[in-house]
């Protein structure tokens, strides 16, 4: 059995458990981008985000709170116009 030492925690994988888990991985992407092709909103919501982070640049300290109240809003709005 050939074993391969993974670089990163020291453990050993078989080939046969590289693969296995490469495969998972290329399953785990062509999901993830079925997935963002289904719902553009996501791409959206997430460029709107960006947009605001650059107009008001928080700082570090900041960030999630900025982020949390972006979001807050976001629904807010959405809650109005479904009505």
């Amino acid at each position: 059995m050939d074993l391969i030492q993974n670089a990163t925690s020291g453990g050993y994988f078989t080939n046969n458990e590289i693969s296995e888990l490469r495969g998972k991985k290329v399953q785990a992407k062509i999901s993830d981008v079925d997935y963002l092709k289904a719902h553009p909103e996501v791409e959206q919501v997430i460029e709107l985000l960006y947009m605001s982070v650059l107009e008001h640049k928080p700082s570090r300290d900041q960030l999630y709170a900025f982020v949390a109240n972006f979001f807050r809003q976001l629904n807010e709005e959405r809650q109005r116009a479904m009505g």
